[in-house]
């Protein structure tokens, strides 16, 4: 399931970096035709071209994250022969509003590892130590991940508001940042949908620790 998510996400990174490297040479090409006829300094040109290479080499390594992330989910597939091309975004689970407390997944894992016979092996100790640590360290990683949700929720909404604002301006011929603007919410789709991703990983491993079905989701997970 990881790498499948892997695979969406460097697409979806690809084609952020991608709208953001054409804004970046649009300006760029523009203070170039402009500083032809004085009106640009040339400093300000080579500043607007530095911008437009880092977009270009974020673009690069963003492709080149597309091979690599489609050959590590071949090979937990078990086929290396060929690399995945398109994949389809799955339908997230829904996730709960609140976390659960960690005595209750603690008795949830301890049922389920008695179930299974599971501390009938040798150092059963050490086996519960290391079940609740994982389970600590994915609750307090899904407390991050929802503050980071929160935060990136924020950040989209302004940048929604931000688009229709360039859009409307543009539309006027007052401003021509409507391409900056898409870039800016396209990224924070992107940056949105990294944290889905996590947080749906992080409940995914809680739930095979204490026993419940990994993917609950109306349509088939990954």
């Amino acid at each position: 399931m990881e790498r499948y998510f892997d695979v969406l996400l460097a697409d979806q990174s690809f084609a952020a970096d991608s709208e953001a490297m054409a804004v970046a040479y649009v300006q760029f090409d523009r203070a170039r035709a402009r500083a032809e006829l004085g009106q640009f300094s040339e400093l300000r040109v080579l500043e607007l071209e530095a911008i437009y290479q880092k977009y270009l080499h974020r673009r690069t390594a963003s492709q080149i994250a597309q091979q690599q992330t489609r050959a590590l989910l071949a090979v937990s597939l078990g086929d290396i022969g060929e690399l995945p091309r398109d994949l389809a975004a799955p339908s997230l689970p829904p996730l709960p509003e609140t976390l659960p407390e960690f005595d209750e997944l603690r008795a949830k894992a301890s049922a389920e590892f008695e179930r299974h016979g599971a501390l009938v092996q040798a150092g059963p100790a050490r086996i519960v130590r290391e079940r609740d640590q994982q389970l600590m360290e994915l609750l307090l990683r899904l407390e991050l991940l929802d503050a980071a949700w929160r935060r990136v929720g924020a950040e989209s909404a302004r940048n929604d508001l931000k688009l229709d604002q360039s859009r409307t301006l543009y539309e006027q011929e007052v401003t021509a940042d409507l391409g900056y603007s898409m870039s800016q919410q396209t990224r924070s789709r992107f940056d949105e949908q990294r944290i889905d991703y996590c947080r749906a990983l992080a409940w995914a491993e809680i739930q095979a620790l204490v026993g419940e079905p990994v993917w609950i989701s109306a349509n088939e997970g990954p």
